[in-house]
């Protein structure tokens, strides 16, 4: 993050921060499910090839 975003004062880049972790802790969950879902269709497909 460029410093410049975060403000003076010591108590909003902490609350920026807590909110940036929580907003990409949520954003992982959805990635994870994705790349499960990609990955258990790319084994059908490779089992669809192998049969």
């Amino acid at each position: 993050m460029r410093p410049s975003f975060l403000p003076c004062c010591g108590f909003f880049p902490h609350q920026h921060v807590l909110s940036f972790i929580k907003f990409i802790q949520k954003r992982r969950h959805v990635v994870q499910q994705m790349l499960l879902r990609n990955r258990e269709d790319f084994y059908l497909r490779a089992w669809g090839i192998l049969l």
